[in-house]
């Protein structure tokens, strides 16, 4: 950080947005551009929040790098807090890594202790951090759940604008990136933009951590540079399946859509899974073999996401838990008497279309994807 205390908040800036740094946590906006935006808002109280309500099955990026190198996420957020002129911090880390909490609050307060945070001999930044122990809800991922988890309030999503850099956490200026997001601020500050710039390709920068489920012969924590085929993580990598023949993958968690076998060669970036109808996300790399069936997988993800709605959207509400109903007679029957594909493809077209969040949108674009790559599987569920 004493790099970065040498220069000017906006050269910390215009460091951030020449990375070409963007989230981690599955929304992939630029994390310059949000800084900027932050930065740009009357002076005053503004806040810093990391989330690390890391609920997507087969996840554990930011456990890990909390447990690992707690510090690295406290830097991060220092940066932030320099760059947009910030003085609190918030970690809202998930319920369930009570390890995690541990670690960071003992880094904190060694952080705080040696001046680096609330104000020290040569450091600028008056930021301090606290943390805040999540609720048990997926959805306290979408970050104006996360914010009204904060505040004490039920997490609800909330329609936007107003956007978080302008009026976020108690109404004020608040930048909210995931915790791998931040880690990678103090590299960049420390090599420099252009050097963050070069790692990747295309318009994906940098690299990705992505963290591999049991199924493969190498499960596990790995760092990606972005531009590898899918192929090379799933089959070099994690060196394939244990047994058995691949099915798909999923990568970014449940509500993201499922890649086939024949598209392992696409290149790992955030435009190139997207036009496969897959998503980085959040780098959780679930693999199935073939013992899995379509519609168990349908099935099993609309209850999920069902069961983890926050209620405010009826789409999200009613339709998924109608969509894990209709899956769950055809697993029973062998297709699906009580329902049409046409009531499957309305419902998933109104979550994809009409939903608050990412939770029903990617609801709808992992049904757009079953749709897109596995329709032989999905025509035989429907008379």
């Amino acid at each position: 950080m004493q790099t970065a205390w040498q220069q000017p908040p906006e050269a910390v800036l215009e460091t951030v947005e020449l990375s070409g740094l963007r989230g981690r946590g599955g929304a992939t906006f630029p994390t310059g551009k949000k800084w900027r935006l932050a930065a740009r808002q009357p002076t005053g109280q503004k806040y810093i929040v990391a989330n690390a309500d890391e609920g997507d099955p087969g996840s554990y990026v930011d456990r890990f790098l909390m447990e690992d190198d707690p510090h690295c996420l406290i830097e991060g957020m220092a940066l932030a807090a320099y760059a947009v002129g910030a003085t609190q911090g918030r970690v809202y880390v998930r319920a369930e890594y009570a390890q995690a909490r541990a670690v960071l609050a003992e880094a904190i307060e060694e952080a705080r202790g040696a001046g680096w945070l609330g104000g020290g001999a040569g450091n600028p930044s008056l930021l301090d951090i606290a943390i805040v122990a999540g609720q048990g809800s997926y959805v306290c991922g979408e970050e104006t759940a996360l914010l009204n988890s904060i505040e004490g309030k039920r997490p609800v999503v909330m329609a936007r604008p107003p956007y978080a850099v302008e009026r976020g956490l108690l109404g004020m200026p608040t930048v909210i990136n995931n915790v791998e997001t931040f880690a990678n601020v103090p590299w960049i500050i420390r090599h420099g933009g252009a050097a963050y710039r070069a790692l990747g390709f295309s318009k994906s920068h940098g690299t990705k951590l992505v963290s591999l489920n049991s199924l493969f012969r190498r499960p596990g924590l790995y760092e990606v540079e972005f531009g590898l085929p899918v192929r090379e993580i799933v089959e070099t990598i994690g060196g394939g399946l244990k047994e058995g023949e691949l099915l798909g993958v999923v990568i970014g968690g449940p509500l993201a859509g499922i890649i086939p076998p024949h598209l392992l060669d696409t290149r790992f970036g955030f435009e190139e899974m997207r036009a496969i109808r897959a998503s980085v996300g959040h780098g959780g790399v679930i693999a199935f073999d073939k013992r899995t069936t379509i519609p168990e997988l349908v099935r099993y993800t609309f209850g999920f996401g069902a069961d983890e709605s926050c209620g405010k959207c009826v789409p999200c509400r009613l339709g998924s838990r109608r969509i894990e109903e209709i899956f769950e007679v055809i697993l029973q029957n062998g297709f699906g008497p009580v329902a049409t594909r046409q009531e499957w493809e309305e419902i998933t077209a109104a979550l994809r279309q009409t939903s608050l969040c990412g939770h029903g949108v990617g609801l709808g674009d992992f049904a757009e994807s079953v749709r897109a790559h596995y329709e032989k599987e999905l025509g035989q569920c429907f008379k």
